[in-house]
């Protein structure tokens, strides 16, 4: 996603450039792979570069094992950024008077 945030700030245009950007890159794989089997999509640099041969490359080998795996590898970092987001948060509500987290699941 860095390379999608470069390529919109190269049109300084602020939020407009990034949504610009994004639509430039996913439409091809929201156009071409309702219709298929594929229901993962990892964003790399090679796919922000050339959108169509990643498709085309996709489409001939969605079960390609090292495909998956970086699908998986990438899936775990962010499960993690995610997590360290809102520890960091709570954190940071805890110093809240009168706000008390709760980190119980109830389960």
């Amino acid at each position: 996603m860095i390379k999608i945030a470069e390529t919109a700030a190269k049109e300084k245009t602020g939020a407009r450039g990034l949504v610009s950007a994004i639509e430039k890159v996913l439409i091809p794989f929201e156009k071409n792979l309702p219709s298929t089997p594929i229901k993962r999509l990892l964003v790399t640099a090679e796919l922000v570069d050339a959108p169509e041969a990643e498709l085309k490359r996709l489409k001939e080998s969605d079960n390609d094992p090292e495909r998956r795996a970086r699908f998986e590898t990438a899936a775990l970092l962010e499960l993690d950024n995610v997590k360290s987001f809102i520890e960091s948060g709570t954190r940071s509500f805890g110093r809240v008077p009168g706000l008390e987290i709760d980190d119980s699941s109830g389960s």
